[in-house]
Protein backbone atom coordinates (compact mmCIF):
# COMPACT_ATOMS: atom_id res chain seq x y z
CA UNK A 1 0.00 0.00 0.00
CA UNK A 2 2.81 2.69 1.05
CA UNK A 3 4.51 1.81 -2.44
CA UNK A 4 1.35 2.40 -4.60
CA UNK A 5 0.82 5.33 -2.76
CA UNK A 6 3.62 6.51 -3.12
CA UNK A 7 3.61 5.68 -7.00
CA UNK A 8 0.33 8.11 -6.92
CA UNK A 9 2.25 10.97 -5.51
CA UNK A 10 4.69 10.47 -7.95
CA UNK A 11 2.65 10.82 -10.77
CA UNK A 12 0.27 13.26 -9.56
CA UNK A 13 3.29 15.50 -9.40
CA UNK A 14 4.15 14.46 -13.24
CA UNK A 15 7.13 12.06 -12.60
CA UNK A 16 7.41 8.31 -12.56
CA UNK A 17 7.99 6.02 -9.38
CA UNK A 18 10.93 3.82 -10.47
CA UNK A 19 10.06 1.77 -7.79
CA UNK A 20 6.61 1.17 -8.64
CA UNK A 21 4.16 -2.12 -8.79
CA UNK A 22 2.85 -0.93 -12.26
CA UNK A 23 5.98 1.42 -13.52
CA UNK A 24 9.04 0.46 -14.43
CA UNK A 25 9.09 -3.73 -15.27
CA UNK A 26 11.54 -3.17 -17.39
CA UNK A 27 14.63 -0.42 -17.99
CA UNK A 28 12.94 0.69 -21.60
CA UNK A 29 9.69 0.88 -19.72
CA UNK A 30 10.89 3.67 -17.31
CA UNK A 31 12.58 5.47 -19.94
CA UNK A 32 9.82 5.01 -21.78
CA UNK A 33 7.26 6.36 -18.78
CA UNK A 34 9.97 9.33 -18.09
CA UNK A 35 8.39 11.23 -21.19
CA UNK A 36 5.36 12.07 -18.82
CA UNK A 37 7.63 14.02 -16.44
CA UNK A 38 9.72 15.45 -19.48
CA UNK A 39 6.31 16.76 -20.73
CA UNK A 40 5.48 17.77 -16.99
CA UNK A 41 8.64 19.61 -16.65
CA UNK A 42 8.04 21.21 -20.17
CA UNK A 43 4.95 22.81 -19.64
CA UNK A 44 5.62 23.57 -16.21
CA UNK A 45 8.84 25.91 -17.71
CA UNK A 46 6.84 27.05 -20.49
CA UNK A 47 4.13 28.48 -17.78
CA UNK A 48 6.88 29.78 -15.01
CA UNK A 49 9.00 31.22 -17.95
CA UNK A 50 7.71 31.85 -21.40
CA UNK A 51 4.55 33.45 -19.57
CA UNK A 52 6.07 34.09 -16.58
CA UNK A 53 9.16 35.28 -15.48
CA UNK A 54 10.56 35.96 -19.34
CA UNK A 55 7.44 38.12 -20.22
CA UNK A 56 7.94 40.13 -17.01
CA UNK A 57 11.52 40.44 -17.81
CA UNK A 58 10.40 41.80 -21.17
CA UNK A 59 8.03 44.09 -19.87
CA UNK A 60 10.62 45.44 -17.84
CA UNK A 61 12.72 46.24 -20.79
CA UNK A 62 9.87 47.79 -22.39
CA UNK A 63 9.13 50.01 -19.72
CA UNK A 64 12.98 50.86 -19.20
CA UNK A 65 13.16 52.12 -23.09
CA UNK A 66 10.20 53.89 -22.75
CA UNK A 67 11.80 55.79 -19.93
CA UNK A 68 14.69 56.25 -21.94
CA UNK A 69 12.61 57.89 -24.51
CA UNK A 70 10.49 60.51 -22.19
CA UNK A 71 13.34 61.35 -20.25
CA UNK A 72 15.54 61.96 -23.31
CA UNK A 73 12.83 64.24 -25.26
CA UNK A 74 12.59 66.09 -21.93
CA UNK A 75 16.51 66.47 -21.81
CA UNK A 76 16.88 68.45 -24.99
CA UNK A 77 13.49 70.07 -24.69
CA UNK A 78 11.48 68.25 -27.34
CA UNK A 79 7.67 68.25 -25.96
CA UNK A 80 4.86 65.61 -26.76
CA UNK A 81 1.67 67.38 -28.39
CA UNK A 82 -0.93 67.56 -25.94
CA UNK A 83 -3.74 64.52 -26.71
CA UNK A 84 -7.39 65.81 -27.36
CA UNK A 85 -9.76 64.54 -24.98
CA UNK A 86 -13.44 64.31 -26.06
CA UNK A 87 -15.32 66.12 -23.15
CA UNK A 88 -13.53 69.14 -24.39
CA UNK A 89 -15.62 69.05 -28.16
CA UNK A 90 -18.86 69.55 -28.66
CA UNK A 91 -19.28 67.72 -31.35
CA UNK A 92 -17.99 64.48 -32.89
CA UNK A 93 -16.68 66.21 -36.03
CA UNK A 94 -14.51 68.81 -34.13
CA UNK A 95 -12.47 65.73 -32.20
CA UNK A 96 -11.98 63.96 -35.24
CA UNK A 97 -10.50 66.73 -36.73
CA UNK A 98 -8.36 67.42 -33.63
CA UNK A 99 -8.12 63.76 -33.19
CA UNK A 100 -6.19 63.66 -37.20
CA UNK A 101 -4.23 66.81 -35.79
CA UNK A 102 -2.97 65.12 -33.09
CA UNK A 103 -1.81 62.05 -34.70
CA UNK A 104 0.06 63.66 -37.79
CA UNK A 105 1.95 66.18 -34.51
CA UNK A 106 2.44 62.76 -33.07
CA UNK A 107 3.97 61.49 -36.23
CA UNK A 108 6.61 64.05 -36.28
CA UNK A 109 7.17 64.00 -32.78
CA UNK A 110 8.11 60.55 -32.53
CA UNK A 111 10.22 60.80 -35.79
CA UNK A 112 12.03 63.84 -34.66
CA UNK A 113 12.81 61.77 -31.31
CA UNK A 114 14.15 58.92 -32.86
CA UNK A 115 16.34 60.91 -34.94
CA UNK A 116 17.78 62.41 -32.06
CA UNK A 117 18.55 59.27 -30.27
CA UNK A 118 19.86 57.90 -33.17
CA UNK A 119 22.54 61.02 -33.61
CA UNK A 120 22.98 61.08 -29.75
CA UNK A 121 23.68 57.27 -29.82
CA UNK A 122 26.01 57.82 -33.00
CA UNK A 123 28.10 60.80 -31.45
CA UNK A 124 27.97 58.82 -27.78
CA UNK A 125 26.70 61.97 -26.32
CA UNK A 126 23.66 61.18 -23.88
CA UNK A 127 22.28 64.52 -22.39
CA UNK A 128 22.57 64.34 -18.56
CA UNK A 129 19.62 63.48 -16.85
CA UNK A 130 18.71 60.65 -19.12
CA UNK A 131 17.68 57.27 -17.06
CA UNK A 132 16.40 53.82 -18.76
CA UNK A 133 17.63 51.92 -21.37
CA UNK A 134 18.32 52.88 -24.78
CA UNK A 135 16.16 50.85 -27.15
CA UNK A 136 17.97 48.32 -29.06
CA UNK A 137 17.58 45.00 -30.62
CA UNK A 138 14.78 42.50 -29.47
CA UNK A 139 12.49 42.77 -25.85
CA UNK A 140 11.94 39.18 -26.11
CA UNK A 141 13.67 37.13 -23.24
CA UNK A 142 14.75 33.33 -23.46
CA UNK A 143 15.65 30.87 -21.62
CA UNK A 144 17.12 27.50 -22.07
CA UNK A 145 17.05 23.76 -21.13
CA UNK A 146 20.00 22.95 -18.81
CA UNK A 147 19.47 18.99 -19.75
CA UNK A 148 17.38 16.40 -20.88
CA UNK A 149 15.63 13.89 -18.14
CA UNK A 150 17.37 10.87 -19.98
CA UNK A 151 20.63 11.67 -21.86
CA UNK A 152 20.07 10.82 -25.54
CA UNK A 153 21.79 7.72 -27.02
CA UNK A 154 24.03 6.94 -29.99
CA UNK A 155 20.82 5.83 -31.45
CA UNK A 156 18.08 8.80 -30.72
CA UNK A 157 20.98 11.61 -31.57
CA UNK A 158 21.13 9.37 -35.30
CA UNK A 159 17.21 8.89 -35.25
CA UNK A 160 17.06 12.47 -34.67
CA UNK A 161 19.53 13.56 -37.73
CA UNK A 162 17.51 11.33 -40.51
CA UNK A 163 14.94 13.48 -39.01
CA UNK A 164 16.59 16.32 -40.07
CA UNK A 165 17.62 15.65 -43.08
CA UNK A 166 14.10 14.26 -44.28
CA UNK A 167 12.92 17.72 -42.67
CA UNK A 168 15.62 19.50 -45.17
CA UNK A 169 14.18 17.24 -48.61
CA UNK A 170 11.21 18.78 -48.09
CA UNK A 171 12.54 22.05 -48.32
CA UNK A 172 12.96 23.31 -44.55
CA UNK A 173 16.07 25.34 -44.15
CA UNK A 174 18.99 24.05 -41.56
CA UNK A 175 18.19 26.11 -39.01
CA UNK A 176 15.08 25.38 -38.73
CA UNK A 177 15.31 21.60 -39.10
CA UNK A 178 17.93 21.49 -36.91
CA UNK A 179 15.38 22.43 -34.10
CA UNK A 180 14.91 18.81 -33.79
CA UNK A 181 18.77 17.77 -33.04
CA UNK A 182 19.52 20.82 -30.59
CA UNK A 183 16.43 21.77 -29.06
CA UNK A 184 18.13 23.47 -26.26
CA UNK A 185 20.55 25.96 -28.84
CA UNK A 186 19.31 29.16 -29.89
CA UNK A 187 18.70 30.00 -33.65
CA UNK A 188 21.83 32.15 -33.35
CA UNK A 189 24.07 29.43 -31.99
CA UNK A 190 22.44 27.15 -34.76
CA UNK A 191 23.33 29.77 -37.45
CA UNK A 192 26.94 30.16 -35.72
CA UNK A 193 27.13 25.98 -36.34
CA UNK A 194 26.84 25.98 -40.11
CA UNK A 195 29.87 27.73 -40.52
CA UNK A 196 30.98 24.74 -42.54
CA UNK A 197 30.36 23.54 -46.03
CA UNK A 198 27.09 21.71 -46.53
CA UNK A 199 28.32 19.92 -49.31
CA UNK A 200 25.45 17.25 -49.83
CA UNK A 201 22.86 20.42 -49.44
CA UNK A 202 24.72 22.00 -52.81
CA UNK A 203 24.95 18.97 -54.32
CA UNK A 204 20.91 18.66 -54.33
CA UNK A 205 19.95 21.62 -54.73
CA UNK A 206 22.51 22.19 -58.19
CA UNK A 207 21.44 18.91 -59.49
CA UNK A 208 17.61 20.19 -58.87
CA UNK A 209 19.05 23.37 -61.15
CA UNK A 210 20.29 21.08 -63.80
CA UNK A 211 16.88 19.44 -63.78
CA UNK A 212 15.05 22.49 -64.56
CA UNK A 213 17.40 23.62 -67.07
CA UNK A 214 17.05 20.43 -69.11
CA UNK A 215 13.43 20.70 -68.54
CA UNK A 216 13.55 24.58 -69.85
CA UNK A 217 16.40 23.41 -72.69
CA UNK A 218 13.48 20.63 -73.84
CA UNK A 219 10.33 22.43 -73.64
CA UNK A 220 12.25 25.11 -75.90
CA UNK A 221 12.73 22.38 -78.30
CA UNK A 222 9.07 20.92 -78.13
CA UNK A 223 6.58 22.15 -80.58
CA UNK A 224 3.02 23.63 -78.37
CA UNK A 225 0.35 21.32 -79.08
CA UNK A 226 -2.11 24.33 -80.05
CA UNK A 227 0.48 26.16 -81.42
CA UNK A 228 3.23 24.24 -83.77
CA UNK A 229 4.79 27.15 -85.27
CA UNK A 230 5.63 28.29 -80.87
CA UNK A 231 7.81 25.81 -78.64
CA UNK A 232 6.12 24.84 -75.42
CA UNK A 233 8.42 27.63 -73.65
CA UNK A 234 5.98 30.22 -75.40
CA UNK A 235 3.75 29.23 -72.97
CA UNK A 236 2.85 31.85 -70.14
CA UNK A 237 1.47 29.28 -68.06
CA UNK A 238 4.17 26.63 -68.03
CA UNK A 239 7.27 29.47 -67.14
CA UNK A 240 9.95 27.77 -64.82
CA UNK A 241 11.42 31.11 -64.10
CA UNK A 242 10.07 31.68 -60.56
CA UNK A 243 11.11 27.90 -59.41
CA UNK A 244 14.71 28.37 -60.90
CA UNK A 245 15.33 31.64 -58.68
CA UNK A 246 13.47 30.06 -55.74
CA UNK A 247 16.35 27.22 -56.31
CA UNK A 248 19.21 30.22 -56.36
CA UNK A 249 17.57 31.61 -53.39
CA UNK A 250 17.93 28.01 -51.09
CA UNK A 251 21.21 27.78 -52.74
CA UNK A 252 22.14 31.40 -51.34
CA UNK A 253 20.83 30.53 -47.76
CA UNK A 254 22.28 27.51 -47.23
CA UNK A 255 25.40 28.85 -48.42
CA UNK A 256 25.53 31.95 -45.85
CA UNK A 257 24.47 30.75 -42.78
CA UNK A 258 26.66 32.51 -40.02
CA UNK A 259 26.61 33.86 -36.39
CA UNK A 260 25.66 37.61 -36.83
CA UNK A 261 23.96 40.09 -34.91
CA UNK A 262 20.83 41.16 -36.18
CA UNK A 263 19.54 44.54 -34.88
CA UNK A 264 15.30 44.47 -35.02
CA UNK A 265 14.04 47.18 -33.15
CA UNK A 266 10.68 46.98 -32.42
CA UNK A 267 10.01 43.30 -32.04
CA UNK A 268 8.00 41.28 -29.62
CA UNK A 269 6.65 44.68 -28.17
CA UNK A 270 4.16 44.42 -25.90
CA UNK A 271 0.28 45.50 -26.55
CA UNK A 272 -0.01 48.50 -25.07
CA UNK A 273 -2.64 51.21 -25.31
CA UNK A 274 -3.34 54.40 -28.02
CA UNK A 275 -1.79 57.49 -27.41
CA UNK A 276 -4.77 59.29 -26.73
CA UNK A 277 -5.85 56.68 -24.47
CA UNK A 278 -2.73 56.80 -22.76
CA UNK A 279 -3.09 60.55 -21.70
CA UNK A 280 -6.75 59.60 -20.98
CA UNK A 281 -5.52 57.07 -18.64
CA UNK A 282 -3.23 59.09 -16.82
CA UNK A 283 -5.98 61.83 -16.88
CA UNK A 284 -8.39 59.48 -15.20
CA UNK A 285 -10.61 60.01 -17.31
CA UNK A 286 -12.84 56.64 -19.29
CA UNK A 287 -11.23 55.03 -22.15
CA UNK A 288 -12.08 53.66 -24.98
CA UNK A 289 -13.53 50.30 -24.59
CA UNK A 290 -12.32 48.82 -27.70
CA UNK A 291 -8.57 49.29 -26.03
CA UNK A 292 -7.42 47.18 -23.85
CA UNK A 293 -5.17 48.85 -20.99
CA UNK A 294 -2.09 46.62 -20.00
CA UNK A 295 -2.18 48.02 -16.44
CA UNK A 296 -5.03 49.99 -14.57
CA UNK A 297 -4.31 51.40 -10.87
CA UNK A 298 -5.75 49.76 -8.20
CA UNK A 299 -8.95 52.18 -6.20
CA UNK A 300 -7.94 49.99 -3.25
CA UNK A 301 -4.02 51.23 -3.18
CA UNK A 302 -4.36 54.85 -3.66
CA UNK A 303 -5.17 54.98 -7.63
CA UNK A 304 -8.14 55.92 -9.26
CA UNK A 305 -11.12 53.92 -10.61
CA UNK A 306 -11.13 54.10 -14.19
CA UNK A 307 -14.95 53.43 -16.10
CA UNK A 308 -15.36 52.21 -19.34
CA UNK A 309 -12.28 49.98 -18.99
CA UNK A 310 -12.94 46.44 -20.68
CA UNK A 311 -10.33 44.62 -19.91
CA UNK A 312 -7.70 44.47 -16.74
CA UNK A 313 -4.44 42.25 -16.21
CA UNK A 314 -2.39 42.26 -13.34
CA UNK A 315 -0.81 44.94 -12.74
CA UNK A 316 1.93 46.46 -10.68
CA UNK A 317 -0.97 48.56 -8.11
CA UNK A 318 -3.14 45.72 -7.38
CA UNK A 319 -5.32 42.48 -8.40
CA UNK A 320 -6.99 41.79 -11.55
CA UNK A 321 -10.15 43.33 -12.24
CA UNK A 322 -13.88 42.63 -13.44
CA UNK A 323 -15.70 45.29 -15.95
CA UNK A 324 -19.10 44.46 -16.92
CA UNK A 325 -20.38 45.19 -20.60
CA UNK A 326 -22.47 48.38 -19.22
CA UNK A 327 -20.27 51.03 -20.78
CA UNK A 328 -19.20 53.80 -17.94
CA UNK A 329 -19.70 51.14 -15.44
CA UNK A 330 -16.60 50.94 -12.67
CA UNK A 331 -14.53 48.40 -12.45
CA UNK A 332 -15.02 45.87 -9.48
CA UNK A 333 -12.01 43.57 -8.04
CA UNK A 334 -12.29 40.07 -7.24
CA UNK A 335 -11.19 40.25 -4.07
CA UNK A 336 -13.89 43.04 -3.70
CA UNK A 337 -16.60 40.36 -4.63
CA UNK A 338 -18.31 38.36 -2.54
CA UNK A 339 -18.86 34.34 -3.19
CA UNK A 340 -21.67 33.51 -5.04
CA UNK A 341 -24.53 31.46 -3.45
CA UNK A 342 -26.56 28.31 -4.78
CA UNK A 343 -28.83 29.27 -7.37
CA UNK A 344 -26.51 32.02 -8.13
CA UNK A 345 -27.52 33.93 -11.75
CA UNK A 346 -25.25 36.55 -13.78
CA UNK A 347 -25.80 40.06 -13.85
CA UNK A 348 -24.53 42.66 -16.17
CA UNK A 349 -23.04 44.54 -12.52
CA UNK A 350 -20.13 42.77 -11.13
CA UNK A 351 -20.73 44.37 -8.08
CA UNK A 352 -24.19 42.55 -8.04
CA UNK A 353 -25.59 46.10 -7.58
CA UNK A 354 -27.04 44.89 -3.81
CA UNK A 355 -29.31 42.03 -5.25
CA UNK A 356 -28.74 38.72 -3.13
CA UNK A 357 -27.82 35.49 -5.43
CA UNK A 358 -26.09 37.18 -8.50
CA UNK A 359 -22.72 36.29 -10.15
CA UNK A 360 -22.55 39.38 -12.34
CA UNK A 361 -22.55 39.07 -16.40
CA UNK A 362 -25.80 38.61 -17.33
CA UNK A 363 -29.79 39.98 -16.85
CA UNK A 364 -29.10 41.53 -13.41
CA UNK A 365 -32.91 39.80 -12.48
CA UNK A 366 -32.68 37.85 -8.88
CA UNK A 367 -33.13 34.16 -8.65
CA UNK A 368 -36.63 34.82 -7.93
CA UNK A 369 -36.67 31.64 -5.55
CA UNK A 370 -35.17 29.23 -7.89
CA UNK A 371 -32.57 27.02 -6.62
CA UNK A 372 -30.39 25.02 -8.79
CA UNK A 373 -28.41 21.72 -7.85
Amino acid sequence: YARQYREEIRTALGGVDELGISTGATAYEIKSLFGRAATTARRKCRGLLDYGLCKLLALMIHHEERVFRESFAAAIGLKEPAAPQKEEFESAEDYQVAEEAYYAKRGKFEAKLEAEIQKAIENQDIPPGVVGLIPDGDKRVEWRWTGPVFEESTEDILNSSIVVRNLQELGVNSIDALRVLYPSKTDEERAAMLNGYPFRMAQATQSSIGTFLSLISQMRQTPHPQAPDLPLLADPRLDLTPYLYRAFEFLKRELTYAGQYSDAPGTGDPAELDAIERARLNAGLPIDAGTAPTFIPDPGAGGTALPGTSFAADGPFGQRGLQGSVPGAPVEFERQQPLPISGSILSADPAGTGLSGVAGFGTGLPASGLRYG
